[in-house]
């Protein structure tokens, strides 16, 4: 039964519905259970009273007299329960909709793309662009699939019948999920902007004073790169975006880089998709640009690994007025720093109770400067803070532990053996200065002097050919060259670059035959270099723009970066970002951009569970997610509703294995109080009417 508004002769009235279906018909029916009466005599004047009387009235509680009759009375006066009578088959084909299971997570999904303002986004990009087909349809289907059941794009299509009630119309163009990917890559901004608006709307807003930042790749399955667009000057004018590069995952097929931006809740703020052969501290600046900066916060602290502290970032975030807060290399350091990290004065010691030390830090100040890209300098003081601790130096001695030996075994040089090629590749970055100089023969001082002669000549018939007399001032003037004359330098400089690239791989070869000798390789170790990097087990240092922060908060907060790698595990995990399956470059960004939304509906349902307190962390636990991604993929998997006969519904019971106790906890985290009883189609639709999510 519903409470239902109606107009007659001008005024408004209220009366009490239901809908029913008779037996063997397929069309729902309606009749009138009373007339409740004028909608403004009944009103107590407040503009939400018709709301207010329908939640009451489905909650079971009457808040007028005329609905007393109606609503649900005490147990004690109603023991017997309303029966139906079910007919079910026992041979022959069951009729349509007869036990069929249907998909339902899609309720906690669409709850999310509605208050994330996607759904308003989507619909107004569609209006303004003239869109035919159902562009929000293609972004749920695409994006719950990720979640629930990652697949390719074209699979992912196909689950689209999985889901109670199908997000695509039957007969619509499935191709037009390819231009589904272009108006995503093409309203990126405004896609991490609608998300942001919304979040910091919340009740509890979004703490963006951090920032933290980080750089994944992904692997395509193809052997070759993607060229690079040149013009007809043979300038490089749109890189190939998958190329080969450092794999995280050790890969030698072609990759791409994702910059990831990640507030403190670890809630994905934003993404950057980067050419494969793009290393990571290039890529900061212009993730920053071109997707933090849109979002028009005041300040931020930017938090990162060490591999982006370069001084060109810094010296931006200066220049930008914003802050950071970065891990440093000990070992890129200058030795006066290395020689102020290893002093014991000035530590700050943590014991325990047998009196050993188990952490310790200090901090100094230091002055820099630096230069932006257009030339101008900036000069900026940042406060140092360099840690021990003893965990750490467990564990990093655990890592090294079988390397430690095999050091020992060369140093002893108790006996003679033959190196192994992993072996020689881990001891390569102990070799001596000299000899790591060696291999590259642009530092050969006759090579140079020879190259010195060579540009010397060339220049100065380049000069001869370039310049004719001027008749006006008697002075040479520049002439242009030819294009056939820009060809053949450029291959005579692309011909030079090959020859040196071999020349040094020749060397490398003869080098690493060298070190299979172990008496050999001995005397080419810079056994300092080796000490160094045992005294500095443990140390960790930390460079900040924030001058006035305690030190044990700045290293708090730069134990919270661990929260990003868990992101992209996820990433790769239970959502399955690669390999990926598309060759345009748009399409791949898109691809990556849907796949963050769908990281960030996971992260906000891990934080519902949070604060909700369904689930709480374990004593000693140091990162608590809520749940682990893949529990809360496998729960949201059980969520199903089963049909039955007379178009009733009910939702499976599973609470004997693990993803139905986690569904459970879930559906308590949103309130949702799904009863073992049967449904109606009206009642499924009034739960996702119910449903808040932020």
């Amino acid at each position: 039964m519903f409470i239902e508004k109606f107009n007659n002769n001008g005024y408004e009235y209220l009366r009490l519905s239901e809908n029913y279906r008779e037996t063997g018909s397929t069309r729902s029916r309606r009749k009138i259970i009373c007339n409740l009466g004028a909608l403004d005599k009944l009103s107590d004047g407040q503009p939400d009273f018709l709301e207010r009387l329908r939640d009451s009235f489905r909650n079971g509680k009457a808040l007028i007299p005329e609905l007393e009759p109606y609503v649900n009375k005490d147990s004690s006066q109603n023991t017997e329960p309303e029966m139906v009578e079910l007919s079910f088959p026992v041979s022959g084909d069951h009729p349509d909709g007869c036990f069929i299971t249907k998909q339902y997570a899609d309720l906690i999904f669409n709850a999310y793309i509605k208050e994330l303002g996607l759904a308003q986004l989507f619909r107004i990009i569609k209006t303004r662009s003239k869109i035919q087909y159902d562009l929000l349809g293609f972004i749920k289907v695409i994006v719950f699939g990720r979640i629930l059941a990652p697949e390719s794009k074209w699979a992912t299509l196909q689950q689209n019948n999985s889901y109670y009630t199908p997000i695509l119309e039957d007969g619509c163009n499935l191709y037009k999920v390819y231009d589904t990917l272009d108006v995503v890559h093409d309203n990126a901004i405004r896609i991490f902007r609608a998300i942001n608006t919304a979040l910091q709307k919340r009740k509890n807003g979004r703490d963006v004073s951090i920032l933290f930042y980080d750089v994944t790749n992904f692997f395509f399955e193809i052997e070759q790169d993607d060229e690079d667009i040149l013009n007809n000057d043979g300038v490089v004018i749109e890189e190939g975006l998958r190329k080969r590069g450092h794999s995280k995952e050790n890969r030698p097929q072609p990759i791409t880089q994702m910059g990831l931006y990640m507030d403190r809740e670890g809630i994905p703020v934003g993404i950057k998709t980067f050419p494969g052969n793009k290393v990571d501290k290039s890529t900061m600046i212009q993730a920053t640009t071109e997707i933090i900066t849109p979002m028009g916060y005041e300040r931020y602290i930017y938090c990162a690994d060490r591999g982006l502290c370069t001084l060109a970032n810094l010296a931006f975030l200066v220049h930008e007025e914003m802050g950071y807060l970065l891990s440093k290399s000990i070992k890129q350091s200058c030795k006066e720093d290395r020689n102020w990290i290893l002093e014991s004065n000035g530590y700050i010691e943590e014991k325990d109770e047998a009196g050993e030390v188990v952490f310790k830090y200090k901090h100094t100040f230091r002055d820099r400067t630096a230069e932006l890209a257009d030339g101008t300098s900036v000069t900026f003081r940042e406060k140092v803070v360099v840690f021990w601790s003893r965990d750490y130096y467990k564990r990093e001695l655990h890592m090294m532990e079988k390397f430690s030996t095999f050091l020992e075994t060369l140093e002893k040089k108790t006996r003679s053996f033959t190196l192994s090629a992993s072996q020689i590749k881990s001891i390569k970055r102990f070799l001596k200065d000299e000899v790591l100089d060696e291999l590259n023969p642009e530092n050969d001082s006759s090579s140079s002097n020879q190259d010195q002669e060579t540009k010397g000549n060339s220049a100065g018939s380049s000069q001869e050919d370039k310049k004719e007399p001027n008749e006006a001032t008697s002075k040479p003037k520049r002439r242009k060259l030819t294009q056939e004359e820009k060809d053949q330098r450029a291959a005579e400089k692309k011909a030079e670059a090959a020859r040196l690239k071999e020349l040094k791989k020749a060397r490398t070869k003869r080098l690493e035959e060298q070190m299979k000798d172990s008496d050999t390789v001995t005397t080419l170790i810079d056994w300092d270099k080796v000490n160094r990097w045992r005294d500095f087990a443990g140390y960790y240092q930390i460079v900040t723009s924030e001058l006035g922060m305690d030190d044990k908060e700045i290293i708090s907060t730069y134990r919270e970066l661990t929260q990003i790698e868990n992101r992209f595990r996820t990433m790769k995990g239970t959502l399955k970002t690669r390999p990926i399956y598309l060759s345009d470059p748009d399409h791949i960004d898109a691809h990556n951009i849907l796949c963050a939304v769908a990281l960030t509906i996971i992260a906000l349902i891990q934080n519902k569970l949070k604060t909700s307190g369904e689930v709480q962390a374990q004593e000693g636990q140091k990162w608590f997610t809520g749940m682990d991604p893949d529990r809360i993929q496998n729960a949201l998997n059980a969520f199903e509703v089963e049909t039955l006969p007379k178009n009733y519904l009910r939702f499976r019971s599973r609470t004997d294995d693990q993803a139905g106790k986690d569904l459970q906890t879930i559906l308590n985290a949103y309130g949702l109080k799904l009863e073992s009883r049967l449904y109606t189609p009206g009642e499924l639709r009034a739960l996702r009417g119910e449903i808040r999510v932020l």
